[in-house]
């Protein structure tokens, strides 16, 4: 990328711009005294509750939320496999039909591959 140095700003911009910035601060109504004491009042609140929480905000908040977001999807994927192996374990230990148990035995599958059985 490459650097452009600022245009030098024109004397009669800036002569605008103040003049324009005054005719639209006179233009506005003066705000009521208590107005403007709990406009400051809440905006000082809330500057208080971003120091005392800095990772809600700036840069730092995508990386410390993206930290939760994998540290969730990591205790999901453990809660998910002890799941899959509680079942699993589950389906072992029950064991299977003893009827089909008998039926798998080598010497009845030769027995009934014979037509002896």
């Amino acid at each position: 990328m490459k650097h452009r140095p600022e245009r030098p700003r024109d004397a009669a911009v800036d002569r605008q711009d103040s003049s324009l910035r005054a005719a639209m601060h006179a233009g506005l109504p003066p705000p009521p005294a208590g107005e403007l004491d709990a406009l400051q009042s809440r905006i000082i609140a809330q500057w208080q509750m971003r120091a005392a929480f800095p990772a809600d905000a700036g840069p730092q908040a995508s990386s410390v939320l993206g930290l939760r977001g994998l540290k969730r999807r990591m205790v999901m994927l453990l809660v998910t496999t002890a799941v899959l192996a509680t079942v699993a374990t589950a389906a072992l230990w029950r064991g299977t039909d003893p009827a089909m148990e008998e039926l798998l035995e080598p010497d009845v599958l030769s027995l009934i591959s014979l037509g002896q059985l």
